[in-house]
């Protein structure tokens, strides 16, 4: 015969169980990366609604785990024109031995944004006239440090709008929209209205938007990141000519283009 304090330890084992299995079904991921990604983005979504049911907080407090464990999870696909993962966007079309510039940037990085207000305007004239070739490294350490997705997310959007060719002038909306803080990031609807504001629009702008909720470059953008700090890249924006650590402090506008086409 069971004593009471053996059938309520049983009890207690079958619902521990049961609770394991539950949260074990809950945080099951897709198998596909491209499908945890989209299923990272439901998750946000659902997660931003209002809590008015008691019951529902521990849902979403499961879901918040999937969302751990998922983020950033997306397609392995390659942006037109990079040969390899980790290879730089090029803006612009250089003419033949001209300089190379690389330039490693955060989008929600404030010193960059600084570099992108004073040197920004010549970089662009530079690569589109083809007197220089610009490479853009899109990193997203910051959201290590912050605790988010925000640098990943807009650094995908900017390869989904490489993809349709409109890179260069969805970069300069992004640089020209940094969030008041870092950490603090953009919304689903700034990007896609960014991307408007950049000539995406009609048919090119839906194919934007599905290659951004599909996480198609997610890989490609985690690999861009790695890359940067194989290379020992410490702190942004990061400036290289030729391969060469590229001194900007000092230069204005006009020494800078000169500076660095070295004309």
């Amino acid at each position: 015969m069971e004593t009471t304090e053996t059938s309520t330890t049983r009890a207690t084992a079958r619902h521990t169980d049961e609770g394991d299995q539950a949260v074990a079904a809950a945080t099951d991921v897709p198998q596909t990366r491209a499908g945890r990604h989209a299923a990272a983005r439901r998750t946000r979504r659902r997660s931003q609604r209002p809590l008015v049911i008691g019951g529902i907080v521990a849902v979403v407090a499961i879901a918040g785990l999937a969302w751990a464990l998922i983020a950033r999870s997306g397609g392995s696909d390659l942006p037109p024109g990079v040969a390899a993962m980790g290879d730089t966007l090029t803006r612009g079309t250089a003419k033949a031995g001209v300089k190379v510039l690389d330039i490693y940037e955060d989008f929600q990085c404030p010193e960059c944004g600084q570099f992108e207000t004073l040197h920004g305007p010549s970089v662009r004239v530079l690569a589109e006239s083809g007197d220089l070739l610009v490479n853009y490294h899109l990193r997203s350490g910051l959201d290590k440090d912050h605790q988010g997705d925000n640098s990943a997310r807009a650094a995908e959007a900017a390869v989904c709008a490489a993809s349709v060719g409109q890179f260069g002038e969805f970069h300069d909306q992004l640089v020209a929209n940094q969030p008041p803080s870092v950490g603090a990031g953009w919304t689903d609807e700034q990007l896609s209205q960014f991307a408007k504001d950049a000539g995406i629009t009609g048919a090119q702008h839906q194919t934007w938007q599905k290659c951004v909720d599909d996480g198609k470059f997610a890989d490609y953008v985690a690999s861009v990141e790695a890359g940067a700090v194989k290379a020992g890249i410490t702190a942004d924006p990061a400036i290289l000519r030729d391969g060469q650590p590229f001194t900007i402090a000092g230069l204005d506008a006009a020494s800078f283009a000169k500076a660095v086409t070295g004309k």
